[in-house]
């Protein structure tokens, strides 16, 4: 592994891993051409940035990007953060940040962001690729654009927007609003503490709900839909036999109830608000 600091003149890297690590923007915009060269290679800022498409204008065969800083970071990325990173990924972490703003909106089709924060509130937007975003915590906004995108909100009241393509969405915990946008949408859930959302534009017989049999419990099996664990009613009330698990659409309310034990006992747990959508077994599917 090869690490330079704050380097000042053009570097090309070796066969392995090599680290640029820079104080800062103006670090960045001083540095001369940087070329990773072959292996895994990064660009670490140590500070806060707000960072511009053109600060990347003279980087080549990067792999990843790490904002270090711990206040608010902001970064913008088009065409030449794209020329600047290797294998079509541009892969961002700043999970040490109070707040990061990271726009890729400019990105083409053949970018795909990879984005991770930590516990701030959060913006991440993606392009015309196929993105990852990835947010740990706080109330976040992300916003897959086109393509077909993976969006996780982390703990927080978040809002996802899949936009054009078939989006995979998980709120997380906490009460969050999620809308797939065009396209085919699958909105998962890892288990019931995950609920309490509003998913705006449900279109039954082509978005998907996705829940964890592991995570849900009441004897559901991972492979087939929610057939013989589903009921619809006005009294969002389980019907099946005790201590066989139940989802119940509320039919006047549009809501999407989950009673781990059926007619057990046990109180149901609202899953998600669906308004406009008449909900069926065949709409929830049950992964492992």
């Amino acid at each position: 592994m090869a690490v330079y600091l704050n380097p000042t003149s053009a570097i090309t890297g070796t066969r392995g891993t090599d680290l640029f690590l820079l104080h800062d923007a103006a670090g960045l915009a001083a540095a001369g051409a940087l070329d990773g060269g072959r292996g895994l290679d990064a660009v670490i800022l140590l500070s806060d940035a707000a960072l511009t498409d053109a600060h990347f204008a003279g980087l080549r065969n990067m792999e990843g990007l790490m904002l270090g800083g711990t206040g608010a970071q902001s970064l913008v990325l088009g065409p030449r953060a794209a020329a600047a990173f290797t294998g079509g990924t541009i892969a961002v972490l700043a999970d040490a940040a109070l707040s990061a703003s990271i726009d890729g909106t400019a990105l083409g089709a053949g970018t795909a962001l990879l984005a991770a924060t930590g516990a701030g509130a959060d913006t991440l937007a993606g392009g015309a690729g196929n993105d990852i975003l990835h947010a740990a915590g706080g109330e976040d906004r992300l916003l897959g654009g086109a393509g077909n995108d993976r969006l996780w909100g982390g703990a927080g009241a978040d809002l996802l927007y899949g936009g054009a393509g078939d989006d995979t969405l998980s709120g997380g915990e906490d009460a969050d609003c999620m809308t797939g946008g065009a396209g085919a949408d699958r909105f998962r859930y890892a288990a019931p503490a995950e609920g309490g959302d509003t998913t705006t534009d449900f279109a039954p017989g082509t978005d998907i709900l996705e829940v964890s049999a592991a995570g849900f419990g009441g004897g559901l099996v991972a492979g087939g839909d929610a057939t013989g664990h589903f009921t619809a009613n006005t009294a969002a009330r389980a019907d099946s036999s005790s201590g066989t698990g139940q989802f119940i659409f509320e039919t006047d309310a549009a809501r999407l109830w989950w009673d781990a034990d059926g007619a057990g006992g046990s109180a149901a747990v609202l899953i998600a608000t669906l308004p406009g959508a008449a909900l069926s077994a065949g709409d929830i599917h049950i992964l492992g």
